[in-house]
């Protein structure tokens, strides 16, 4: 059932900008473009999601939410680039001047990796959390990724773990936040039985 108060998103694999027009084709409304480092990549993406004069989609709407009214997809859909490297950091605020991209979204573990350390799991995804602090280098580039993304007029997104770490990315200034998984939710459910059996 359709529910207009969600927007759903696909995150297409790398450089997979035919799969992002299937993906719109099929009923998505944004897409997530990985990997975005630089204004090249990101104007790729953008074009890729929009029909022209604006970009390259071609036409074939079978399920999309904006069937044949083509300034209107072009208006609503979402282009969300991932920022989850050294290169997309170093030029987020090119890339986010580009035209056709609305936002970014960050891939919190890929960005720690390749800051440097390892992967950022659980709860170290909550900005300034006290039980898990968060590296200082790691912290600065959110931050900047938020602060610069927003300056442009964009959208700031991230993914986290937890709820409490969603709290904290969205007082950190992250506009939209994916929480956890559905693996992590399965084992969490798969967790809770198995304890409330062994209390039995």
């Amino acid at each position: 059932m359709y529910d207009p108060g969600v927007t759903p998103l696909v995150r297409v694999p790398f450089e997979d900008n035919s799969g992002a027009q299937r993906a719109l084709d099929a009923g998505a409304e944004g897409i997530i473009f990985p990997y975005i480092e630089d204004t090249e990549a990101a104007h790729a993406a953008a074009i890729s999601c929009r029909y022209p004069p604006e970009g390259i989609r071609s036409f074939g709407p079978y399920r999309a939410p904006y069937g044949a009214d083509l300034p209107l997809a072009n208006a609503e859909l979402l282009c969300l680039v991932m920022i989850e490297s050294v290169g997309g950091l170093r030029n987020i605020n090119s890339i986010t001047r580009t035209p056709g991209v609305d936002g970014v979204f960050v891939g919190p573990n890929d960005l720690s990796i390749s800051l440097g350390g390892g992967p950022i799991m659980a709860d170290l995804y909550a900005i300034d959390s006290p039980q898990s602090p968060v590296p200082a280098s790691f912290q600065e580039a959110l931050s900047s990724i938020s602060a610069t993304t927003k300056a442009n007029g964009k959208f700031a997104g991230i993914q986290v773990a937890n709820g409490l770490a969603a709290i904290q990315a969205a007082a950190a200034g992250f506009d939209y936040v994916g929480i956890g998984g559905d693996t992590s939710f399965l084992q969490a459910g798969g967790q809770a039985a198995l304890a409330q059996v062994r209390k039995g």
